[in-house]
C-alpha cells in the first residue's frame, strides 16, 4: 500500500511551465508579470508560486486581500452609571 503524501505548498516547475506554457524562466516572468499574478523569484531565477494562489486564480476565487473595518465597542449597551 502506497503512502499518500500531501501536495507541495508551492507549484513545481513543471507546473510553472504548464500555467505559464513558458519553458524559460524568464519568459515565465515575463508572463506572470504580464498577468499581474503574485509570486517571487528565487536566486537561480526561477519563479515560485504559492500553490493556494494558484489555485484560487485558476477558479476565478478573488485574490484581492480583503479589507477589514475596525471594530468599535458599543459604550450605549453599557448600564448608565
Amino acid at each position: 500500500m502506497e503512502a499518500l503524501t500531501a501536495p507541495s505548498l508551492l507549484l513545481t516547475p513543471e507546473e510553472v511551465e504548464q500555467v505559464t506554457g513558458r519553458k524559460s524562466k524568464r519568459h515565465q516572468v515575463e508572463w506572470l508579470s504580464a498577468k499581474r499574478w503574485q509570486f517571487e523569484v528565487n536566486a537561480r531565477g526561477v519563479p515560485i508560486i504559492a500553490r493556494s494562489y494558484a489555485e484560487s486564480r485558476l477558479c476565478g476565487v478573488s485574490t484581492a486581500p480583503q479589507t477589514v473595518r475596525p471594530r468599535r465597542p458599543n459604550f450605549e449597551a453599557l448600564p448608565a452609571a
